[in-house]
């Protein structure tokens, strides 16, 4: 990345550890930079407190967590998918962050572009889930300028914006949560930016009234991303066809759309539901799904069924059946059509 520097117009920084990487990221975002790191687990353990930093300062910034085997070092050349839970709640404290995890690379140039956007957009942290599997494997892509995507900074005001402000507040607030941002140096801003509560100035408040409202004001964000956007993706046969739905996240989408093409050629007809986003969770769109689904099972390269406990705690559906691998490999399209063919009852 260093190399290309500057024929793409970025900046990259060889930082001394990830919690150098991350405090950076979040002083870039308050000046009014995209910025972004990438690490794996053991990485992003390190990056935990500066993530709640981005929380409390409503900075936004993108962080990719490529997934290994873990605890500690645990098998640090091979593949997983078990740091939802963590992404999900990482840091002490109540904050919104946006938890995305592209299965394939078209998904993953589409959400990275999406993160930064989202990033801005909602002034939050973004954490963008890949795995080993998924970020050392090969695709043959279509050229990505195929995608309509542009660039969205959201509250961001202009210098000509700034010119006329009066009495600007960073956190005033907002039906949506969404204040407007200033960059430091701009005529007539507020540039108190700390990791402390604050008022809707920036000033360090510890007024009980005042913590509850900021608490409310930060957790309004999320509703306001559609959930048109973060819906899942569905494959394989019809609903009305399908005689089992299919439910992954992440890299897992690959070999679940190879076994669907095994399935197909056996006479099974297998639908395939693949979810992206975590957080904010497309709620209605799952619940509706596995409440309209003959039957369901989950894949997932974790031994906790991570994401089946999310469905469960936004839906309130239980998915009883589960295809758990945490070997510390990835799937095959083999063992997906195998096990879906034996609940089926063709072998």
């Amino acid at each position: 990345m260093a190399g290309h520097e500057n024929d793409y117009g970025v900046i990259v920084k060889q930082t001394e550890d990830e919690i150098s990487a991350a405090n950076m990221i979040a002083g870039a975002g308050f000046a009014g930079v995209r910025a972004m790191t990438a690490t794996s687990g053991g990485g992003f353990s390190l990056m935990a407190e500066a993530l709640g930093m981005m929380g409390m300062m409503e900075s936004p910034a993108v962080i990719f967590e490529s997934q290994r085997a873990g605890p500690s070092t645990g098998l640090p050349t091979y593949t997983e998918q078990a740091d939802l839970d963590f992404v999900l709640h990482a840091s002490q404290g109540e904050f919104p962050r946006v938890v995305i995890a592209p299965g394939d690379a078209d998904e993953c140039y589409v959400e990275a572009y999406n993160a930064f956007n989202i990033a801005e957009l909602l002034q939050v942290p973004v954490v963008v889930l890949l795995d080993k599997y998924l970020s050392e494997s090969s695709f043959t892509c279509e050229n990505f300028s195929r995608f309509p995507l542009k660039v969205e900074r959201g509250k961001l005001m202009t210098d000509e914006q700034m010119e006329s402000a009066q009495g600007f507040k960073r956190y005033e607030f907002s039906a949506n949560g969404i204040s407007s941002r200033c960059l430091p140096g701009q005529k007539n801003g507020m540039h108190v930016c700390s990791s402390y509560e604050h008022d809707e100035t920036g000033f360090t408040s510890e007024e009980p009234i005042m913590r509850v409202k900021q608490i409310d004001k930060r957790a309004k964000k999320l509703a306001a991303v559609p959930e048109a956007f973060i819906a899942p993706t569905f494959h394989g046969a019809s609903e009305a066809l399908a005689d089992i739905l299919i439910v992954c996240w992440g890299s897992t989408k690959g070999p679940a759309q190879e076994a669907l093409k095994l399935l197909e050629q056996q006479g099974v007809a297998a639908r395939m539901m693949h979810l992206r986003y975590a957080c904010p969770f497309p709620a209605a769109t799952v619940a509706a799904a596995l409440r309209r689904a003959k039957d369901a099972v989950i894949f997932e390269g974790n031994s906790g069924a991570q994401m089946r406990s999310l469905i469960l705690q936004k839906t309130g559906f239980y998915i009883d059946k589960t295809y758990l691998r945490y070997d510390a490999r990835p799937f095959t399209p083999e063992e997906i059509a195998a096990h879906i063919a034996k609940l089926s009852g063709r072998k």
